[in-house]
């Protein structure tokens, strides 16, 4: 079975291999968001088919960033960047919601206390 024609569609986009011109994805990209009530009630199983497919699409993405990262040998910081860049890989990958308290934790000289941000994700 192939997958949905929306999938492969954002599929190509994310890897590059766009399929439509950037003023035809636009376009489109408005009128889903621009009709999205009107969809959401007339139409719900297919926006949540959409939904479903884009976290799909992200996700595989995202796998493949995290594949490509792993191989590069990455330091501390460029990890936490794409860990600040996609919050929610954290909660997929343990389960549980979490909650990220500053960028780092310092040992000694410091407390989380005196971080001055807090994130919930």
């Amino acid at each position: 079975m192939s997958p949905h024609p929306v999938t492969q569609l954002l599929t190509y986009e994310c890897s590059g291999q766009a399929v439509l011109d950037e003023t035809t994805q636009e376009a489109l990209l408005k009128s889903v968001s621009e009709n999205k009530d009107k969809i959401a009630r007339e139409q719900p199983d297919k926006l949540a088919k959409l939904s479903s497919d884009i976290e799909l699409v992200t996700l595989e993405v995202l796998i493949e960033r995290f594949e490509e990262m792993l191989e590069q040998k990455l330091n501390e910081n460029k990890w936490q960047e794409f860990f600040n860049e996609n919050p929610f890989i954290l909660s997929m990958a343990f389960g549980y919601p979490i909650i990220k308290v500053g960028d780092q934790a310092s040992i000694g000289g410091s407390s989380v206390a005196q971080e001055k941000r807090l994130q919930t994700f």
